[in-house]
């Protein structure tokens, strides 16, 4: 074998050993997934992979039977809304959305707080029907004692008038990411729906919707705005 097969033959080798190493080599993991963490202000919120990644809100048809709020969120653009299906509902006019607050003795509501109600309570100012604001702590869901009168109001006329609808709209404060947000806020109004359904609403006759941050009652960075913007809304079919 003369010199120059030898190094042909050699350089072969290096070729060969050399492609077998690059083949056996596995590209690097890169971009762990995990849990995000989004600390706004002083506060701090933990969520993992929470659906409704959108511009608007998260809405829900109630009669989907689900009332956990996970099987109904959706994207949309300025807050979209599932209907319930139950058909088209009369107008009230004249109906207005009274702020909210805890109802009882000194509060300057005259009207009927027991037994039946219409929807021309809905008009009084006077009546607990004019509370239409449910208030709630920072990053809960839970309903407060002090709002279940009003709460028991609305769930007693919506039994008794079957063609009333509602539009159960959730809201939270800035602080926290999109996501868990909106996801907060629509827990929200599914906890007042759930109260009212054991007092006798029926799921078919309201909608729910998280808008999350997004639609705040006032502007402000503290405690005394953050408090009004943590809140559902019930809104009537017509207002």
């Amino acid at each position: 074998m003369n010199i120059k097969s030898v190094i042909g033959l050699a350089a072969v080798t290096v070729v060969l050993a050399s492609g077998c190493s690059t083949q056996s080599k596995k590209p690097e993991q890169t971009g762990a997934v995990g849990n995000g963490e989004h600390s706004h202000g002083s506060e701090t919120h933990t969520h993992s992979g929470l659906p409704g990644h959108n511009h608007g809100g998260s809405a829900s048809g109630s009669g989907n039977g689900n009332s956990n709020g996970s099987g109904g969120s959706g994207s949309s653009n300025g807050g979209g809304l599932a209907g319930s299906g139950s058909g088209q509902v009369p107008h009230y006019d004249g109906i207005n959305n009274g702020q909210g607050g805890a109802f009882g003795s000194g509060s300057g509501y005259a009207g009927n707080t027991k037994g039946s109600y219409t929807p021309a309570d809905l008009r009084d100012n006077r009546s607990i029907l004019a509370q239409r604001i449910i208030y709630f702590d920072y990053n809960q869901s839970s309903i407060s004692p002090k709002y279940r009168q009003i709460l028991d109001a609305h769930a007693s006329l919506l039994n008794d008038f079957p063609q009333l609808n509602v539009r159960l709209e959730g809201h939270a404060d800035e602080r926290g990411s999109r996501e868990y947000n909106v996801a907060l806020s629509e827990r929200r109004a599914f906890s007042v729906l759930d109260y009212m359904k054991v007092k006798g609403a029926k799921q078919s006759q309201a909608d729910v919707v998280g808008y999350g941050e997004e639609i705040p009652a006032t502007f402000g960075h503290g405690e005394n705005s953050w408090g009004k913007n943590r809140r559902v809304e019930i809104v009537y079919a017509g207002e």
